[in-house]
């Protein structure tokens, strides 16, 4: 390989790296603001009024964001919300958004 043939070369490659380099940059902003919103939601969920779990009594619920493996797996970070008892596992119903979750929860709760 001649010389010049070696360092077009050698711009190629550090440029195709210079670009990997960007998107990876640009990828590790996006999962930051991701994981940020994630914080600042559990955060306000956590803020949500719920009635003890109604399988085992306790009071150690949340609202969580319930993905599938497959959809967390896919990226998809979407909303899918249920009530979670931390002790027993029960499981309130899916909702699209984490204060309805809770409402169906609490509804759910005061009729039984």
């Amino acid at each position: 390989m001649s010389k010049n043939k070696f360092k077009r070369f050698i711009r190629k490659e550090i440029f195709d790296l210079h670009a990997r380099v960007n998107a990876l940059d640009s990828d590790m902003d996006e999962l930051g603001k991701q994981i940020e919103l994630s914080r600042k939601e559990k955060k306000k969920y956590r803020q949500l009024s719920l009635h003890p779990c109604v399988f085992c009594g306790s009071e150690h619920v949340e609202v969580k964001n319930v993905l599938s493996e497959k959809e967390f797996n896919d990226g998809d970070v979407s909303g899918e919300f249920a009530v979670v008892c931390n002790a027993c596992r029960g499981r309130g119903p899916i909702e699209d958004d984490a204060a309805e979750a809770a409402r169906m929860w609490n509804d759910y709760i005061e009729t039984v």
